[in-house]
């Protein structure tokens, strides 16, 4: 063969390798595609213990495309299909009919909303955090439901810290900045019922799904949320504790939220921070840690900040370091509000 057939093969070859990968990642974006279509069509009660002639006649797409449908979502895991019945697998059964911490529909609107904002990663710079519904998809993967598993997931994480969750045993008060769709916020509520919490959240609708949440597990009397921006809080010298959920802060936001949060707090008052994502050291990201990589970037937000980081970001914002803790979810930095009555403010 000769030296420019060789190369022309080599050419195709690496045409093939780079095509073969292309659709690999169709294949996961069709899959999403049609689960969305069901989810958005409804058709999850008839995946859930229907028939093919029953999805047939609700899509009116024929009894050997809805087959084809079926063979798909079962080769995605989605479903089972035995003697004629269609059935949810175990797992996408709890997802899909919400007995878990976590929903199907907010993963859904989650997935659409970062793949629209990927897709802008080209054309709009950094600084713009998601907003409306899309920060609500955001919020709603992120933060857990209160149930059972919950609950038991986050009394391991609070044994684990006795700094903080002694004061709220006692019956004091925290302040959750950044409180999402209060999956901490609510839990630590129903685990502490002689606690008082203030959440606050910057987006709306965000915040008033909290509300909603808070109302329907009772404990909207000892729970209030607060609309706004965190680094605007004026509250002096009110909380025993706080939970900062930094991943979600842009960088420019960063120094002045601390600065209001240990002010916030009493003198002594702990702030609990969770290393949400640990670092990956000098390897090369997978595809998926470059996509978060490059979603915070957009956002504003430096990705995967280590312990050790915000252990260090806290005393140069005035606290005082207390430890490194490892938790069921993870490691999570302790710091104080100092004591001393000549404590300087780093603002001034």
């Amino acid at each position: 063969m000769h030296d420019a057939d060789t190369e022309a093969m080599t050419r195709l070859q690496q045409a093939f390798t780079a095509r073969d990968t292309v659709q690999g990642w169709a294949a996961a974006a069709k899959a999403l595609a049609l689960l969305g279509a069901v989810r958005d069509a409804g058709l999850m009660t008839v995946l859930d213990g229907g028939d093919l002639p029953d999805l047939a006649a609700r899509t009116g797409i024929g009894e050997a495309q809805a087959r084809d449908v079926v063979t798909v979502l079962a080769a995605m895991g989605v479903v089972t299909h035995d003697d004629g019945r269609l059935g949810l697998t175990p797992a996408f059964g709890v997802l899909a009919r919400g007995r878990s911490a976590v929903s199907l529909d907010s993963l859904l609107d989650q997935a659409s909303a970062e793949i629209e904002e990927t897709r802008r990663a080209l054309t709009v710079p950094p600084g713009h955090p998601p907003d409306g519904a899309a920060a609500l998809a955001l919020a709603a993967t992120t933060g857990v439901r209160v149930d059972r598993a919950a609950i038991a997931l986050y009394r391991s994480v609070h044994d684990a810290v006795p700094e903080f969750s002694g004061p709220l045993a006692a019956g004091g008060t925290l302040l959750d900045v950044g409180s999402g769709v209060g999956g901490a916020l609510l839990t630590t509520a129903v685990l502490f019922p002689a606690a008082r919490a203030t959440g606050v959240e910057v987006i709306a609708a965000v915040a008033e799904e909290t509300r909603r949440r808070a109302a329907e597990l009772g404990v909207a009397d000892r729970v209030e949320v607060r609309t706004g921006d965190a680094a605007e809080l004026t509250d002096e010298a009110v909380y025993d504790v706080a939970f900062w959920a930094h991943p979600f802060f842009a960088d420019t936001l960063r120094a002045r939220t601390l600065g209001a949060v240990r002010r916030a707090l009493r003198p002594g008052g702990v702030l609990l921070m969770q290393e949400l994502h640990p670092p990956a050291g000098d390897a090369a990201p997978d595809l998926a840690t470059a996509q978060e990589v490059l979603l915070h970037r957009r956002r504003g937000i430096t990705y995967a900040r280590s312990a050790e980081d915000l252990i260090r970001e806290a005393a140069a914002n005035g606290f005082d370091p207390v430890r490194i803790a490892r938790t069921p979810l993870g490691r999570v930095v302790l710091a104080a509000r100092p004591t001393t009555a000549g404590e300087e403010d780093p603002d001034d």
